[in-house]
């Protein structure tokens, strides 16, 4: 690959981030691990992996969240 980090990947990282602040019922986790996929489908290597990598795990535990607390309203 060309550049040298993935903008899905990129994009995955920033919403997972976002996830943990604005959660709006894992709605924002989900944008976060489509993204996080997206990039990875792309056969990343190093920063660009792992970015990702965090990006998906961060938005995964955001939807558990999300819908734990949706559950219990």
């Amino acid at each position: 690959m060309d550049s040298f980090l993935d903008h899905f990947a990129l994009l995955g990282f920033v919403f997972g981030c976002i996830s943990w602040i604005l959660n709006f019922w894992g709605i924002v986790g989900i944008i976060a691990v489509v993204f996080s996929v997206l990039g990875l489908n792309h056969r990343l290597e190093g920063t660009g992996k792992v970015i990702a990598i965090i990006g998906l795990v961060s938005g995964i535990i955001n939807i558990i969240y999300g819908l734990s607390a949706l559950l219990t309203l």
